[in-house]
């Protein structure tokens, strides 16, 4: 395994903890092994460091075991998406989307 696989999967999992988490991480991360060769080994122990928290069962479930990955999701929601603004390609030729001629969001009321 990669060290760079391991920061792809910690990303994905640590910013369910906020992104700010994440970037303290990475900071870390760059700043202590900056012009070195770090193995997976001394990402995990700077994300543990960082947060406080031991993610060993993480990185043990995902990429040190042969086990199938199961994780579900807690919960879902739906929130409307704001339109694209901007230049917009329609039928090849860019148009301008301003708020005013704008559809209305997706997945919100006309």
């Amino acid at each position: 395994m990669t060290p760079d696989c391991g920061r792809k999967a910690a990303t994905a999992s640590l910013k369910g903890d906020g992104a700010g988490v994440m970037a303290r991480v990475m900071r870390a991360y760059c700043d202590r092994f900056r012009f070195r060769h770090p193995t997976t080994r001394d990402f995990i122990e700077t994300v543990n460091q960082v947060t406080g928290q031991n993610w060993d069962w993480f990185f043990d479930q995902t990429f040190f075991s042969s086990g199938t990955v199961d994780y579900a999701v807690d919960r879902a929601t739906c929130v409307p998406s704001p339109p694209e603004l901007g230049l917009i390609e329609e039928s090849g030729r860019n148009v301008e989307q301003t708020p005013a001629t704008a559809p209305p969001a997706f997945g919100s009321s006309p």
